[in-house]
């Protein structure tokens, strides 16, 4: 077996994988738990409605990132989408984000410390064998 022929993986297809991980993931979350979706919109002050906007949402990303198809204009929604519900963020949480800063540099055990651990992780470990001697 040849092992030159084996195409390069590239570190922009494998955060792509990472992507569509997270938002096929939570599209398919908010599909199975309606009511914690609805309760999610609630309490960021949209319309419960909005939960099944936004699976759709997350699954039709998800999808569309996962096939490699209009990646360039999905990543411009993306970005978008994030900025939108960051400023969401700043602007109901304002100042609890700001006294709750030490929760960054604090590991819990929970999921979403566990998968951003994992993710560095990843990226670590990839960064290594990228690394010229």
């Amino acid at each position: 077996m040849n092992l030159g022929n084996i195409k390069k993986i590239k570190i922009e297809d494998i955060f792509r994988i990472f992507l569509v991980l997270v938002f096929l993931s939570a599209g398919i979350f908010r599909i199975f738990n309606p009511e914690l979706a609805q309760q999610e919109a609630f309490l960021l002050g949209l319309p419960t409605s909005f939960s099944y906007f936004l699976s759709i949402f997350e699954v039709t990303i998800g999808f569309l990132l996962l096939i490699h198809v209009w990646t360039r204009l999905v990543y411009g929604v993306l970005a978008g989408f994030l900025i939108a519900a960051l400023e969401l963020a700043f602007v109901i949480k304002n100042k609890e984000i700001f006294s709750s800063i030490s929760e960054l540099f604090v590991f819990d055990l929970n999921p979403t410390d566990i998968f951003l651990h994992l993710v560095f992780l990843f990226i670590v470990v990839l960064m290594i064998f990228r690394e010229k001697k």
